[in-house]
């Protein structure tokens, strides 16, 4: 069932199955949709809700510039849907909000994951990326943008022999509000280093990467050196696993939240 939020937040998000409370966060110019070849695997395993993130999908714009605030904005949703502790998962920019939700509400996740995330802060190279895509944007409009990304978060040999599903990210990625965009990308450029969040929190926490991934390669990803953390390196996959090895990502989520032994709730 896909529900709108009718309070402060504004985030859509669809939620299926009954479980462990799971929430699910996409990445840059997605949406909940990214996560639709892995819900028939979940559904029976956990409570999941795909959210859209503000001015991606079917959610309302919110134009701030910072990590911090969209956290802050996720536990205002949370708060309103009424969930209590549950766990959070966040692809990229989702991964990017998810851990700085988790360095301060840490006592309402039963655990977190970065799927092709990183806690390390922009490069200079990559916040020249950032301000290019600004630009980009500015001057040619969210399609032209959005056809030179997508094609660089997949697997060379994937898109080869398989355009429809670059061609379903594009058309998720251009819908996208250009004005929320620009505010991620410079949210996204300012943010902090998280390092500390890995290894301090004492929270269990997966970490997935993929073998073939140029924009978040694994040695960025795999830095915890955490007794609370799993790592997962998914063969064949650049960024987008969801896309790319739906079942190998979903069969990891699952056995990595049943070790967590969470009591279901009644």
């Amino acid at each position: 069932m896909i529900r709108q939020s009718k309070e402060d937040s504004g985030l859509a998000y669809k939620q299926v199955g009954r479980g462990v409370p799971v929430v699910f966060l996409h990445g840059f110019c997605g949406s909940k949709a990214y996560w639709s070849s892995m819900e028939a695997a979940l559904k029976s395993q956990v409570e999941a809700y795909y959210v859209d993130l503000p001015g991606h999908g079917d959610s309302r714009t919110y134009l701030k510039t910072s990590i911090e605030e969209y956290a802050e904005l996720l536990h205002t949703w949370k708060t309103e849907v009424g969930l209590d502790q549950f766990i959070l998962i966040g692809h990229s920019l989702g991964g990017y909000i998810a851990l700085t939700y988790a360095e301060k509400y840490t006592q309402d996740l039963l655990g977190y994951a970065l799927i092709h995330s990183t806690a390390f802060p922009d490069s200079d190279e990559g916040k020249e990326g950032r301000d290019a895509g600004i630009k980009k944007i500015e001057s040619e409009g969210m399609t032209a943008f959005i056809n030179g990304l997508v094609p660089k978060l997949f697997d060379k040999e994937f898109s080869q022999k398989h355009s429809e599903v670059l061609y379903h990210a594009k058309k998720i990625g251009a819908s996208t509000n250009s004005d929320q965009a620009i505010a991620f990308l410079k949210a996204m450029k300012n943010r902090h280093d998280r390092r500390a969040v890995l290894k301090k929190r004492e929270i269990p926490h997966l970490l997935v990467a993929g073998e073939n991934d140029s924009v978040i390669p694994s040695y960025k990803t795999f830095i915890s050196e955490s007794p609370y953390a799993t790592e997962k390196l998914v063969k064949n996959s650049a960024h987008m696993s969801m896309y790319e090895s739906p079942e190998v990502l979903s069969e990891t989520v699952i056995q990595w939240i049943q070790q967590l032994r969470i009591p279901l709730r009644n």
